[in-house]
């Protein structure tokens, strides 16, 4: 005989229903827009090193090799060359024979040869080396003029696509500070969306000024800075300082899946800004309460220091007033990434500290 089914418990079966609507909406209670702009690295050291030996050794050959084919074809076609440099016989002369330079002259017997000349082939010959002799501290001369002149030009960027040599040893560090605002200053979110649409992302004084920017709107709602992190690293060579600051980068751009608003070199992109929402449920649908944004900047600095560790305003405040004073000439680049962007978007406390784990009450 078979055992009866048994019907489940309605108040359970109730339970499991909510449950399962409640980790639905955590899963997809994450901030899904997010805005952000920078540049820089434009020259690193990645390829430094071998542009500027292909730039040096290109520039030398062909200035050295255009000019020397040049002076010397006209000289002695079959000279032979060396590694790029044309080697020329100079004759020297030895006891009972001469040479000569120019057309050729009629022959004529040993006899009156050594009669006639005997006396003047000396003096011929020591004329004619001296006139060879000024003729190649001549060429030589020109080449050298040539050569520096080429250089001048292509550290000034007016030749070679404006590269400026990099120094292979130049070192920076990377930086990536991350701040928790309570949604009441949402007026810098409104800022920070004006410096991307305005931001020149291949000019560094123009990256170091919205820096400066951000750090001043942050100064003036600094009672709305409730969470704070910051993390560094130690003097990198550039290639390295490049990964790393792409890695962190691209990790907190990789936290929302729609970007409202992006800038860098290519120039500025929007999307739709706003979704239709009741005020009560995020663009996803999901109740949520807007409580805070989260503002990470990635930047690559020279001869910059920043504290480690925020543990209270007065902290917090040296941070700012710290990061206001980066120049055009200690920053490498910088990005600057904010979620949620868009006002139909939300993110509750415990949706930040789950996705920013990092993030410290200051």
């Amino acid at each position: 005989m078979r055992s009866p089914i048994r019907i489940p418990n309605r108040k359970a079966v109730a339970v499991a229903v909510v449950a399962l609507l409640l980790v639905g909406a955590v899963s997809v209670a994450w901030a899904r827009s997010g805005g952000s702009f920078g540049g820089g690295f434009k020259s690193s050291s990645r390829s430094s090193s071998s542009s500027f030996r292909s730039s040096s050794s290109s520039s030398s050959s062909r200035s050295f090799g255009s000019s020397s084919s040049r002076s010397w074809g006209s000289s002695s076609s079959s000279a032979p060359s060396y590694g790029g440099t044309r080697y020329v016989p100079v004759p020297v002369p030895t006891p009972g024979s001469t040479y000569y330079f120019g057309a050729p002259r009629p022959y004529r017997s040993y006899t009156s040869w050594h009669h006639h000349s005997s006396g003047g082939s000396v003096v011929g010959a020591i004329v004619s080396l001296i006139v060879v002799g000024i003729i190649f501290f001549v060429i030589v001369a020109i080449i050298v003029a040539v050569v520096r002149a080429r250089r001048r030009s292509t550290e000034a960027g007016g030749d070679g696509g404006g590269y400026v040599p990099q120094p292979t040893h130049e070192k920076c560090d990377v930086w990536l500070l991350q701040f928790g605002v309570q949604m009441q200053a949402r007026d810098v979110q409104d800022a920070l969306e004006a410096l991307a649409a305005r931001t020149d992302a291949d000019s560094e004084d123009s990256l170091s000024y919205a820096l400066r920017e951000l750090a001043h709107n942050l100064q003036g709602k600094l009672e709305h800075v409730e969470y704070a992190a910051v993390r560094g690293t130690e003097k990198m060579p550039m290639a390295k300082a490049e990964d790393q600051f792409q890695l962190w980068s691209s990790n907190e751009r990789a936290k929302f899946n729609r970007e409202v608003i992006r800038g860098d070199s290519s120039g500025v992109r929007r999307q739709q800004k706003e979704w239709k929402t009741d005020g009560i449920r995020d663009e996803d649908g999901q109740l949520a309460v807007a409580e805070f944004f989260v503002v990470s900047v990635v930047l690559a600095v020279r001869g910059k220091q920043f504290a480690r560790q925020i543990h209270g305003t007065a902290e917090l405040t040296a941070l700012l007033e710290e990061l206001a004073t980066v120049t055009g000439q200690q920053l490498v680049a910088l990005e600057v990434v904010w979620s949620p962007a868009a006002r139909s978007d939300a993110m509750s406390r415990e949706d930040m500290e789950g996705r920013y784990p990092e993030l410290a009450p200051v």
